[in-house]
C-alpha cells in the first residue's frame, strides 16, 4: 500500500474516533429499528389470528342458524302432534270416533266390489261354443252335430248312396247293355260289365 494512502486512512480514523462526537444516538436508533421489525412481525401474526377468529365466528353463526331452524321445525311438529292428540281425546270423550266408521265403510264396500268382479268375469270365447255344442249333442242322444250344434239324420248320406238309389228307383235305361240281365243285379256285377 502506498504511504500516501495509509496516511489518508489514518486521518479518517482520527476524524471519526477522536473528538467530542456523541455516538449513543446511533446505537439508540439501531435498537429502535430492531424493535420496529419485531413489532411488524407480531402485527402480522395478530392479523392472521384475527382472520382465523372471524372465519370461526362465521361458521358458528351458520351452525347456530341451522340449530334454530331445526328447533323451529321440531316445535311446529310438536304443536301439530299435540293438536292431533287433543282432537282424538275429544273424539274419544264424545264417543264418536271418525276413523273406525270410515274403516267399516270401506270394509263393507270391499266385499260387494269383489262379488261384482266375480259375477262380471267373462268366460273365454273359445270355450262357450264347445260347451253349447256338447250340451246339445247330449240332449239329442247323439243326433246333433258337434261342429254346428244342429240335428242331422242318422242315416248316412253321400254321393255313392245317392247314385245307387237313383239306379234302384229309376232302373237302367233301355239302351243299357245291362238291361237284359235281370238276374245279375248286384252292383259288383254291373261294375264289372261296365269295365
Amino acid at each position: 500500500m502506498d504511504d500516501a494512502l495509509v496516511e489518508r486512512v489514518d486521518a479518517l480514523e482520527r476524524a471519526v474516533t477522536d473528538g467530542d462526537h456523541d455516538l449513543s444516538a446511533l446505537a439508540t436508533e439501531a435498537a429502535a429499528r430492531d424493535r420496529l421489525d419485531d413489532l411488524e412481525d407480531q402485527c402480522e401474526q395478530l392479523e392472521a389470528r384475527v382472520a382465523e377468529l372471524e372465519a370461526a365466528t362465521q361458521a358458528l353463526r351458520g351452525y347456530v342458524g341451522n340449530v334454530r331452524a331445526v328447533n323451529e321445525e321440531v316445535e311446529t311438529r310438536a304443536e301439530q302432534a299435540l293438536s292431533k292428540a287433543e282432537s282424538l281425546e275429544a273424539q274419544l270423550q264424545e264417543g264418536t270416533p271418525s276413523r273406525p266408521q270410515e274403516s267399516s265403510r270401506s270394509g263393507a264396500a270391499t266385499p260387494g266390489h269383489e262379488t261384482g268382479a266375480k259375477q262380471q268375469s267373462p268366460q273365454p270365447a273359445f270355450q262357450q261354443p264347445q260347451e253349447r255344442h256338447k250340451d246339445s249333442y247330449q240332449e239329442d242322444n247323439g243326433k246333433c252335430c258337434r261342429a254346428c250344434g244342429h240335428p242331422h239324420s242318422t242315416e248316412p248320406h253321400d254321393e255313392t248312396t245317392a247314385v245307387s238309389s237313383e239306379w234302384d228307383d229309376e232302373g237302367l235305361a233301355d239302351d243299357d247293355p245291362l238291361a237284359g240281365d235281370e238276374d245279375d243285379t248286384g252292383p259288383l256285377e254291373r261294375f264289372k260289365q261296365l269295365l
